[in-house]
């Protein structure tokens, strides 16, 4: 079932669009009531410029178990050499076997082209409650440089997580260098601490 409602296709003009639908899969098997309101941006040639005032939402059920998703997002600009994330946010709730899971994401700022490359911290986070609770949470701020280097200091890893009377705790720094154009990526002499307390090792 698709309901869609959209604007005029034009180049150098915003293109509303309005659907919903009920999405399922078998494998892993998910069923949701799928909504999305978001404006489309054309380039003179055709091809899609950028994606204006997303709003995008899921409610349903995967493996059996309640599921929610909501992302939203003030603009989405991707070229060859160039980004711009602004707002960004991003949260997905999902009742899971070991407990209720929470996973986040926030980009307030983002923007890479050939000259610079700038930038608000940016967090992805997943926290899980229960009888075996977990949180972590990757940072990445400081950002630099420009679309064929960019590089940062300051992705940052922490995290713990407990199973009876076993603890987990890792925290880390990892340095990131990427090419956008190239879309690659590497991280080179990073550190991670990884700390198990378990009363059954000692």
């Amino acid at each position: 079932d698709l309901n869609l409602q959209f604007d005029r296709y034009a180049p150098g003009v915003r293109m509303p669009l309005e659907a919903s639908a009920d999405a399922s899969v078998d494998d892993p098997p998910l069923a949701a009531k799928v909504t999305i309101d978001v404006e489309f941006a054309w380039a003179e040639d055709g091809t899609l410029a950028g994606v204006y005032d997303l709003a995008l939402k899921a409610d349903g059920r995967f493996r059996e178990r309640p599921m929610k998703l909501d992302m939203r997002a003030e603009q989405l600009v991707a070229a060859r050499d160039a980004l711009d994330v602004r707002q960004l946010k991003g949260g997905l709730d999902v009742e899971a076997g070991g407990g209720p899971l929470e996973v986040r994401l926030t980009a307030p700022r983002f923007a890479v082209s050939p000259k610079q490359a700038t930038g608000e911290r940016i967090e992805l986070s997943a926290r899980r409650g229960g009888d075996s609770p977990l949180e972590f949470t990757l940072a990445i701020a400081a950002i630099q440089g420009n679309a064929a280097q960019l590089e940062t200091n300051a992705v940052k890893i922490t995290g713990q997580a407990r199973s009876g009377e076993r603890r987990l705790a890792v925290e880390g720094a990892l340095p990131l260098a990427a090419n956008v154009a190239e879309r690659t990526a590497r991280i080179e002499q990073g550190t991670l601490n990884v700390v198990v307390d378990d009363p059954a090792l000692a």
